[in-house]
């Protein structure tokens, strides 16, 4: 059996190796031919170019997981020679740690959760993957590990922004552009809360457009969309947002209520709400957001569309880009 597992885990690699091989090649190679002309990833709509990144990334992750499972099992293998035990018995010794209240503890009081059962299993599984996690990085300190994969270049687009919502500083270094979407959209409260503390952080330094993912007709949240529209040519946009993020998931609250609780003009509001100029607008962001394929919530920075809602992740872009 440990032979049949050797020879899957060699063809495994091989396989992955050659697959590698082929991805790395493709922006030099055709995808595809279509009325005798050949199509490479470049020819790609914005769209199709990020589907195909993130398939790239999801191979990328599953290459590193296979890789780092060829890595602890030759560190089980190499224990078992050691110590003349058998795979279980060292399997054991490594990864059957005993509970400890006092870290288990201090787990939950870092996590702000609560010490119950469900959490204690969840706090084994951590101490577990953080051990396996640890003995693979031995084995790659070790042993001078390297590997030719390399992290996909994520496609870089051009939003067409013109007309919406823009705070910050016109000629900043940075744009950051994030498509709202207002019903049951948990990511885009937390893109919110994020993007109000960088337009804090880095005033003068960032600039943050505000876009729509909702365009259907007779949807609740397209209206609400249109009311920042309007909110905007009165200036009060940003605290008509506050609202509609705030309020998303109660669906009695009708658009116009925001309205009259940020103290806009309601028949310059309802005017603008009945134009066909800011439905034509919302629609523009909704068809901007289709063609960009992206989901509520998204987020662009300088053209780059950001997989995290970590704030992390959005210091590291900016400082990068007014590095470089």
């Amino acid at each position: 059996m440990r032979l049949i597992s050797v020879i899957l885990q060699a063809n495994l690699i091989i396989m992955l190796s050659i697959h590698c091989a082929a991805i790395r090649a493709e922006n030099n190679q055709a995808l595809y031919e279509l009325g005798g002309k050949r199509y490479f990833e470049r020819d790609l709509d914005p769209a199709a170019k990020q589907k195909l990144y993130e398939l790239k990334s999801l191979y990328y992750k599953k290459f590193r997981e296979a890789m780092d499972l060829s890595l602890l099992n030759q560190y089980i293998d190499q224990e078992m020679a050691k110590s003349n035990k058998s795979r279980k018995e060292v399997h054991d010794l490594l990864f059957e740690q005993k509970f400890d209240k006092d870290l288990f503890d201090a787990w939950i009081k870092e996590r702000k959760g609560i010490a119950t059962n469900v959490e204690r299993r969840r706090y084994m599984r951590h101490r577990k993957l953080a051990t396996k996690e640890k003995l693979v990085q031995k084995m790659k300190d070790e042993g001078n590990y390297k590997d030719n994969l390399r992290w996909p270049i994520p496609p870089k687009v051009e939003i067409s922004t013109k007309g919406f919502p823009v705070f910050g500083a016109k000629d900043a270094k940075v744009t950051i552009v994030s498509f709202y979407g207002f019903y049951r959209c948990d990511r885009c409260l937390a893109q919110y809360d994020t993007l109000e503390v960088l337009n804090h952080k880095y005033k003068g330094k960032v600039k943050i457009v505000y876009m729509f993912h909702d365009g259907k007709p007779a949807k609740n949240s397209t209206l609400i969309a249109k009311g920042l529209v309007c909110a905007a040519s009165q200036n009060k946009f940003l605290e008509y947002l506050d609202l509609a993020i705030l309020e998303m998931k109660q669906k009695e609250k009708y658009v116009k209520n925001y309205a009259k609780d940020v103290g806009l003009n309601m028949d310059d509001f309802s005017d603008c709400l009945d134009s066909s100029a800011t439905t034509d607008m919302v629609y523009r962001s909704y068809s901007e957001a289709k063609r960009l394929g992206v989901d509520r919530g998204s987020v662009y920075v300088n053209g780059v569309k950001l997989y995290s809602i970590r704030y992390e992740d959005y210091i590291e872009l900016i400082e990068n880009s007014y590095a470089s």
